[in-house]
């Protein structure tokens, strides 16, 4: 993971380092004297990478069109970001004077912690569901259950009233699937769904049964253990979709009112 990142920490790291070696030294350099000219050449610096980072929406085409690997375009999103934000503390002298200022400022850090928890989300996301065997789509995992549900009740058909009663108990567990997006984005997570400890009906089941149902009883555990493990995916795989989403309205949200905000700043600066 740490592999992965380095680079681009160390091309971060340097360019953060250039411009504030520039920004300490700007009275070396006879276009940069001036502090309004200074002000002037950072906020453009500033503004030209944040306008970049506003179009990332748009890197499935510049994919296409420029090649290039998307995981490099969200890498380049994410440290360009903190160039970004350096170049506007050095656009402000790292002072924000005025509410205004203070507000944009602010919409820009806000962007920038929640970039971060997207970062989160968009690692956690892998390692959560390599838990999980099966690599099946939400639509087929669902098919998938339906199967598994039918084989069940065809096994216990006839064979009494505790296969009767579990196979009724797996097909109402089949609801709690269709949870409402607050109650997915509040749950726990579904890892342990399947653990030992929520088959013990079947462990009462085992002790209920004559030896000669024996081998049933394990048909049904493994029917049952198998159904369970696809549940928890589906839950987890719906849960995790539903913070992604939220993650990423507020990012959007965010972003969209930090750039209103900065033309609004820029346009009263002009004008004034």
């Amino acid at each position: 993971m740490f592999a992965v990142h380095r680079g681009w920490m160390f091309i971060t790291a340097g360019l953060i380092g250039l411009f504030g070696l520039v920004y300490a030294g700007r009275r070396y350099f006879p276009f940069l004297a001036s502090d309004v000219v200074t002000t002037y050449v950072f906020g453009l610096l500033g503004l030209l990478v944040i306008l970049f980072l506003a179009n990332y929406a748009s890197r499935k085409y510049i994919f296409l069109w420029f090649g290039g690997l998307l995981r490099r375009w969200l890498l380049a999103h994410i440290y360009l970001a903190l160039v970004a934000a350096f170049l506007i503390l050095l656009h402000a002298r790292f002072s924000f004077q005025g509410g205004w200022s203070a507000l944009t400022a602010g919409l820009l850090g806000a962007v920038l912690l929640v970039g971060f928890i997207g970062l989160w989300i968009y690692t956690a996301i892998p390692r959560v569901l390599a838990d999980f065997e099966s690599i099946l789509l939400p639509e087929e995992i669902l098919t998938t259950i339906e199967g598994i549900q039918g084989e069940l009740q065809g096994l216990v058909d006839g064979r009494g009233e505790a296969f009767t009663r579990l196979a009724q108990h797996e097909a109402e567990v089949r609801q709690e699937l269709e949870l409402p997006t607050w109650r997915l984005l509040l749950m726990k997570s579904q890892r342990s769904r399947y653990a030992g400890a929520r088959l013990a009906e079947l462990e009462a089941l085992m002790e209920a049964v004559p030896d000669r149902d024996r081998e049933l009883v394990a048909q049904v555990a493994g029917l049952i253990l198998k159904k369970r493990k696809l549940e928890a995916q589906l839950l987890e795989q719906r849960r995790w979709a539903v913070i992604r989403r939220g993650w990423l309205v507020s990012h959007a949200t965010l972003s969209a009112g930090f750039l209103a905000a900065t033309a609004i700043h820029i346009l009263s600066v002009l004008y004034y």
